[in-house]
């Protein structure tokens, strides 16, 4: 799991990228900036976000726990000696008597400690992991990388599902518990937030959002979704845009703290001078927020497909299932078909 960030140039990371990279990965951050050798760790995902934001060159690692207790002795990157630094994501197989409280990853790292540095890519090319490490010489700061990549921009990725999806804020009906949140069911809850400008919202049987920031207006309450590609049409439908609803791009600030970007349906047709910040002051939810339309909250909640792996993966327990997890008997394991 954990995705890896390589960026090489001055360049501004994608906010979304940058939400998605976080709140996917939520379990301990880190960042060598390649252009001072500098690094920063945190288990703060405000703090992670805040990092992102820089335009110098950077390597930054997110963690999603597979191995190894959830801590900052697991954070990356590991040190392989006093001029190499190691990134790693996927999973490496450990021996018994390694100390399970450690990461996969640490392990990797005392491995290529006790190895000659010109035989690293090949120790490293026999797993299906992806890693990137770093050395310095002559004062500059050089990086590797093993695996397969994805480049976007400039940008190298480890994971390619920081960059699918659109990020989109909503507000009324699409919220979890209202009628349309089925329309969701595809989509992963990234958190929820409010709208960092102050936006005016009146309700007559379904909310309208004005254009514009307002001195009466408030920061909305939202929940921050990532939309596949091929759903936005279904949902752009449902608003009618962008003939009555129109969608456009707004600054969020998520709970968690991470600042991002996402689309946020506009509606100037009615205007009561009533307003409200959160819909549910206006109309309360008609189910329990973890009610979903198609799976079991369980499933949502526990279990996550990493496509470079293959496999699913579960949040709790940190293990890899072969078997989709709806054809799972959770109560013991085992497949029910």
């Amino acid at each position: 799991m954990c995705v890896i960030i390589s960026k090489r140039t001055q360049a501004k990371l994608d906010p979304a990228i940058a939400a998605r990279a976080i709140t996917f990965n939520p379990h301990g951050f880190g960042i060598l900036m390649t252009d001072t050798g500098e690094v920063h760790k945190t288990m703060n995902l405000a703090e992670a976000s805040n990092w992102l934001t820089s335009e110098r060159p950077y390597v930054f690692h997110a963690r999603l726990r597979t191995a190894g207790k959830i801590s900052m002795d697991n954070v990356q990157p590991i040190m392989i000696n006093e001029k190499a630094q190691l990134f790693h994501n996927g999973t490496v197989q450990t021996p018994r008597t390694w100390d399970k409280t450690c990461s996969d990853s640490r392990f990797v790292a005392e491995t290529l400690r006790s190895t000659p540095g010109h035989a690293w890519r090949n120790i490293l090319s026999m797993t299906d992991s992806r890693f990137l490490w770093t050395y310095k010489k002559d004062n500059v700061i050089k990086t590797m990388i093993s695996g397969f990549w994805h480049k976007r921009n400039g940008i190298y990725y480890s994971k390619d599902n920081v960059l699918k999806g659109e990020l989109v804020a909503v507000y009324g009906t699409l919220r979890s518990g209202y009628g349309n949140h089925g329309r969701m069911h595809e989509s992963v809850l990234l958190d929820s937030g409010q709208t960092t400008e102050k936006y005016r919202m009146t309700c007559q049987g379904i909310p309208f959002v004005l254009s514009g920031e307002h001195e009466q207006g408030d920061h909305l309450k939202v929940e921050v979704y990532n939309v596949p590609e091929h759903r936005m049409a279904d949902i752009d439908a449902l608003e009618g845009h962008p003939n009555w609803y129109e969608r456009r791009k707004v600054p969020i600030t998520l709970d968690c703290g991470v600042q991002t970007e996402a689309w946020l349906y506009f509606n100037d047709e009615y205007d009561d001078g009533a307003y409200y910040r959160d819909f549910a002051d206006y109309r309360q939810p008609d189910r329990p927020r973890s009610y979903n339309e198609e799976i079991p909250s369980i499933f949502d909640d526990d279990f996550m497909y990493d496509e470079n792996e293959q496999k699913w993966f579960n949040l709790s327990t940190g293990e890899y299932f072969d078997t989709d997890p709806n054809q799972l008997d959770l109560f013991d394991g085992k497949s029910t078909t």
